[in-house]
């Protein structure tokens, strides 16, 4: 697959800086929510996530962050809950080692933020997996206890 500079930067558009899911849900773009920019909330990134948004390069770095990011620094300010700001910090630590700058030479799928757009949900929802709600065993009893 091709791999270009203008396609990767579109690609971090649409990837939280923080966490690394998508920006906007299917649900949040049909009632025409906007992108929430990090260089908005520079202060309160530093203080829950511990991470400095204030020397991020475009080509490396996404602009937004999600949501339910901005909701855990709410929550945060709020109530205070320590363990929710080390889950946090915890998880934006791992993101953060995933922005790289874009490498033509390297092909999409082995690009770390072409593969995190490709696997993050656009509805923030995981697929539910197929359930096979008929036990075999008891498909075979049924068939034998009416032939």
């Amino acid at each position: 697959m091709e791999h270009s500079l203008d396609s990767h930067i579109e690609k971090l558009e649409d990837l939280c800086r923080l966490c690394g899911n998508r920006v906007l849900s299917v649900a949040e773009r049909r009632t025409n929510r906007r992108k929430l920019r990090c260089a908005n909330f520079t202060a309160n990134i530093l203080m829950v996530f511990m991470i400095s948004v204030q020397r991020d390069k475009d080509n490396v770095h996404p602009k937004f962050m999600c949501y339910k990011c901005s909701k855990i620094i709410i929550n945060v300010k709020k109530r205070g809950g320590l363990e929710t700001l080390r889950n946090a910090q915890m998880r934006a630590s791992e993101t953060d080692k995933m922005w790289t700058e874009c490498d033509t030479n390297v092909s999409s799928s082995e690009c770390a933020v072409c593969v995190q757009f490709s696997n993050s949900c656009l509805g923030n929802r995981q697929l539910k997996q197929a359930k096979n709600r008929f036990n075999t065993c008891s498909t075979i009893n049924l068939q034998r206890h009416y032939n």
